[in-house]
């Protein structure tokens, strides 16, 4: 890997880092805190039930904020910075295509672990917390099974179905 190939995936990485993390903060605050606030008031949830649906929450959260901070990323590294690096690169005989094929191969890449992380990361931990807020917060167990119920319609004084 060249020199100039590992400045540009830095200049990419550090905003891709903070665009999913500022991102996930976004939406975190916006929805999953609100909910969480809302069981631990209306239902009493612990603070492990809590702790647990907001973890579980996580995963579904970042495969959204996954494109969004490539573009951050993208954008970011390719402009570079204010000292007009990418003219300097340009004018030195690297085209354009030839600067960002890095970041293409690396969201490329961030693409693919995001559709697997989709695939099989996300729909579990949906499972888990749909379990812990059925289970532990709302304490909706199953229905037992009883025995011997009997079951009567009566009309005009007479059992008509027993």
């Amino acid at each position: 890997m060249r020199i100039l190939d590992k400045y540009i995936l830095k200049e990419f990485l550090g905003p891709f880092l903070f665009g999913v993390a500022a991102f996930t903060a976004i939406f975190l605050g916006a929805d999953t805190l609100l909910k969480i606030a809302d069981y631990v008031t209306k239902y009493g949830a612990s603070s492990t039930a809590a702790l647990k649906i907001f973890i579980l929450a996580l995963p579904r959260i970042i495969v959204y904020t996954f494109p969004m901070a490539v573009l951050l990323g993208a954008l970011m590294a390719t402009s570079l910075s204010g000292s007009s690096e990418l003219i300097v690169m340009r004018t030195s005989g690297q085209s354009f295509s030839r600067l960002v094929m890095p970041i293409f191969l690396l969201t490329f890449l961030i693409s693919l672990c995001a559709v697997a992380f989709n695939e099989y990361v996300v729909p579990w931990t949906n499972r888990k917390y749909e379990q812990v807020i059925n289970i532990e917060i709302k304490r909706n167990l199953n229905p037992g099974v009883t025995d011997h119920v009997i079951l009567r319609d009566v009309q005009n004084g007479k059992i008509a179905h027993l």
